[in-house]
């Protein structure tokens, strides 16, 4: 085997024409695992290239949302007659405004926030449409112009299609004319504890007992 692989002709020996042939097998299967490797490397650039993209279009949609919850806040502070607040005061949604709103301009700066963020979740996300609940929007001592203000505010703010729950001591400062039409109004007794009536329990649970056996079970 030695002198086969020693012999040689034209100056070549037979071990470097295996050696040869051996180098060309090493190169065609590193080839071959570059090839492979540079699918792969194209592959995860293409995914790195779209989650670039992913975050354009998600800085673009912030600044979009932002922009609209501002211009929401700059029209329902001025509806409430609420001028004490800058700009800088709702620059985020999560930026809390109490701090510079005081006495009875802060109730009204704060029902501006809230329907601004009902709006702005309304119109950017599948938030579902549930029925709002008020309690007793006549806080801090509000004058007459400023009582209009909320009540006016309230009902033609209300989402398209949206149930009012609206609690108040009393409608007495409510001038009739903004009063949705169809308004069904309740009126409780002075009784202690008359919303909560033994003879209609059963009844109230039959509706929605099941419901709220759900919304425990999530």
């Amino acid at each position: 085997m030695e002198l086969l692989l020693n012999r040689k002709k034209s100056e070549v020996s037979l071990r470097d024409i295996v050696a040869a042939e051996g180098n060309k097998e090493m190169v065609v299967s590193l080839k071959a695992d570059i090839a492979a490797k540079d699918e792969l490397i194209e592959d995860v650039q293409k995914l790195i290239d779209g989650l670039k993209n992913d975050l354009k279009l998600d800085s673009k949609k912030k600044k979009e949302i932002i922009e609209y919850y501002q211009s929401r806040m700059k029209e329902y502070l001025s509806l409430l007659n609420v001028f004490v607040l800058e700009e800088s005061d709702y620059a985020e949604p999560t930026r809390v405004i109490k701090n510079n709103a005081l006495g009875s301009d802060l109730p009204r700066a704060l029902l501006a926030q809230y329907f601004s963020l009902l709006h702005t979740l309304k119109k950017f996300g599948d938030t579902k449409v549930c029925p709002l609940v008020i309690d007793s929007p006549q806080q801090q001592e509000q004058d007459s112009n400023n009582l209009d203000a909320i009540f006016k505010f309230i009902f033609s703010k209300t989402l398209d299609g949206q149930q009012l729950i609206l609690g108040t001591i009393s409608t007495q400062a409510v001038p009739e004319a903004i009063i949705p039409e169809g308004t069904n109004l309740i009126v409780l007794s002075n009784e202690k504890y008359a919303v909560l009536r033994r003879d209609q329990f059963d009844e109230a649970v039959s509706e929605v007992g099941r419901m709220h056996e759900l919304l425990l079970s999530t």
